[in-house]
């Protein structure tokens, strides 16, 4: 796997200077991706390229394979699932700065994280795919908020020099 990775980047990378894509890549180089809908051995995946520098790596990944197999959940399905995270996850950025505002960042996120914790909980007893769509939409009224009260609580603690590192820890903690 890397020595194919290494021979496109000696053989093929490195000479791109119009704008190109590098299409299909083949299934032990791309894990997370799903497998070609019409070429056995490859992925869905891409690469652009331009001026010998990679803009973009794309990949139509894997959903939840084994959530969606024992749930007996479909590819749509599971859409519909995240498409109720979504659309929670953005009613809540609606009313989540202005909560913040009205309890006070401390409260209010305490609540959020609280909210958050106890909806992520709940996606472990999940058994069937309602009950997966139900936590997945809470967990995305909880998520919001804390996108809206880290920040302004950063702003409240630390000086202005410092508060891009701040938030650059708080975003990357959220991350993992």
């Amino acid at each position: 796997m890397r020595l194919l990775d290494k021979l496109v980047g000696k053989f093929l990378e490195d000479d791109i200077i119009h704008p190109t894509f590098i299409c299909d890549h083949p299934e032990i180089m791309s894990p997370l991706a799903k497998t070609h809908r019409s070429l056995p051995g490859l992925t869905e995946r891409f690469e652009l390229f331009v001026l010998s520098k990679e803009i973009c790596n794309a990949y139509t990944e894997l959903n939840s394979p084994m959530v969606q197999r024992d749930l007996k959940i479909d590819d749509i399905g599971y859409a519909h699932i995240v498409q109720l995270f979504l659309i929670a996850y953005t009613i809540a950025y609606l009313v989540a700065g202005w909560l913040t505002d009205k309890l006070g960042t401390r409260t209010a996120l305490a609540l959020f994280v609280g909210w958050w914790s106890l909806a992520n909980m709940a996606t472990g007893f999940v058994r069937s795919a309602a009950a997966l769509g139900g936590a997945r939409a809470m967990l995305g009224l909880g998520e919001a908020g804390n996108y809206t009260a880290g920040p302004k609580a950063v702003s409240e603690h630390f000086p202005p020099r410092e508060r891009g590192f701040a938030f650059g820890t708080y975003t990357a903690g959220a991350m993992v």
